[in-house]
């Protein structure tokens, strides 16, 4: 997977332990047949961790283990000056933005048909997908993050983005979040002019599993 701004630091590798809950959805543009989801992990053998039906109906299972070494305030932003925040210790664990698509069955690199994520167009998944060097449109994109308690943080900040060559993001964050699963909806809202636009604005604001608005998209190789 490829490294993508701000969410970096919360992709965390996915257990292959019991699932506390599931999260339904559709791909939008299913171009057909059944298919497996897998995750980031260590070893060879990615865990499988969600299937699509043949018209594209996801199915995801949000892990019960979500032991993590990750807080709140580990998190980007979160105590630079101006932000206010309750409950920084908060452990958070959270499933990396973008998951792989496989055929179903034994893993294998040429099984893998692709990649999704949570995006309200096919542009921004395209970006999520490889930020490094496809361009970046304004739009909403999720992911799924799980804290241990009750917690939330509030502000703006600035990220210096120049160690990866690009402008600077400011940042607009309100997060209350929920103990158990949330999901962070990130709406891009500014790009700059260059030949390949890089974001330069954003805002992230948590929100129920159940407020969910936005399609899973698929991005092929």
């Amino acid at each position: 997977m490829k490294f993508i701004p701000i969410t970096a630091l919360l992709a965390a590798t996915l257990a292959s332990a019991a699932h506390a809950e599931t999260l339904e959805g559709q791909v939008a543009d299913w171009p057909g047949g059944t298919a497996e989801l897998f995750g980031d992990a260590t070893g060879k053998v990615p865990p499988v961790i969600g299937t699509i039906t043949a018209e594209g109906a996801v199915s995801l299972a949000l892990p019960a283990d979500t032991a993590s070494p990750l807080t709140l305030g580990n998190l980007p932003c979160v105590n630079d000056p101006g932000m206010t925040g309750e409950n920084l210790e908060a452990s958070v664990f959270a499933l990396s933005p973008v998951l792989g698509v496989k055929s179903p069955g034994e893993f294998s690199p040429d099984k893998v048909l692709g990649r999704v994520v949570l995006a309200e167009s096919a542009e921004v998944a395209r970006w999520l997908t490889d930020p490094m060097s496809s361009p970046a449109v304004t739009g909403r994109y999720a992911m799924l993050i799980h804290v241990g308690e009750t917690a939330s943080v509030q502000g703006s900040c600035t990220m210096d983005m120049s160690f990866l060559q690009k402008p600077s993001q400011v940042i607009e964050l309100d997060y209350r979040l929920n103990a158990g699963w949330n999901l962070i909806v990130s709406e891009i809202t500014g790009v700059s002019p260059d030949a390949v636009p890089s974001v330069t604005s954003q805002t992230q604001v948590a929100a129920p599993l159940d407020e969910l608005d936005l399609s899973w998209r698929l991005v092929t190789p």
